[in-house]
C-alpha cells in the first residue's frame, strides 16, 4: 500500500491527472470493498469511461470480478484469487528488491526475451514447412517414378525369362533331332 503516497505526489505535483496503474486499482478494490466507478473516478481523477475501461479490462484479466449482489444496482467490483496472488507478488517483490518496479521490469524483460526466442524458433519452423514439404513432395513423386519403373522392368524381366525357356527349348529340340 506504499503506492497511496506515490499517487498523492503526483496529485500535489500540478501535473496532468494521474493514470491509475494496474496495481494501484487492484490495492484500491482490495482496500475498498464493494468498489464501483464512482468511486474510482474520484480516487484517480479518471472519467467515468475511463474508469469503466479499467476495471472491464482487469476483469478480462481475470483479477477482478463483479459481485454478484450488485448487477441491478450500480455494478462492483472485488479481487479474484489471481488479483491476490498479484498483489501478494507485488508486495513480495518490494520487500525483497526494495523497487518492485525494477524486479517486475527484470522478470518480465526476461520473459518477453524468452517468448521472443520461442517466437522467432516457431518463426523459422513454420517458414522452413514449405521447403520441407516441398522436398518431401519430391521425394514421394520420385520414389513413385522408382516404383513404377521396378514394376516395369520385373515385368520386362519376367518376359525376357519367359522367351528364353522357349528358345532353350526350341534349341533343345533341333540339337536332338
Amino acid at each position: 500500500m506504499a503506492r497511496a503516497g506515490q499517487l498523492r505526489a503526483r496529485l500535489w505535483a500540478g501535473k496532468a491527472p494521474p493514470r491509475a496503474t494496474k496495481v494501484e486499482l487492484l490495492e484500491f478494490v482490495a482496500g475498498c470493498p464493494g468498489a464501483d466507478v464512482a468511486a474510482a473516478t474520484q480516487r484517480f481523477g479518471l472519467s467515468d469511461t475511463g474508469a469503466r475501461c479499467k476495471l472491464w479490462r482487469l476483469t478480462k484479466q481475470r483479477l477482478l470480478e463483479t459481485i454478484p449482489d450488485t448487477y441491478g444496482r450500480t455494478k462492483a467490483w472485488r479481487l479474484t484469487r489471481a488479483g491476490w496472488r498479484h498483489l501478494r507478488y507485488v508486495e513480495e517483490a518490494e520487500e525483497c528488491y526494495g523497487d518492485p518496479k525494477g524486479a517486475l521490469v527484470s522478470n518480465l524483460t526476461a520473459e518477453v526475451a524468452c517468448l521472443k526466442a520461442e517466437n522467432d524458433y516457431r518463426k523459422k519452423v513454420i517458414e522452413g514447412r514449405p521447403g520441407i514439404f516441398q522436398e518431401a513432395v519430391g521425394l514421394a513423386n520420385e520414389k513413385l517414378a522408382l516404383e513404377r519403373a521396378l514394376a516395369t522392368a520385373s515385368t520386362e524381366i519376367e518376359r525376357l525369362r519367359v522367351e528364353r525357356r522357349a528358345l532353350l527349348a526350341v534349341i533343345a529340340q533341333k540339337r536332338g533331332r
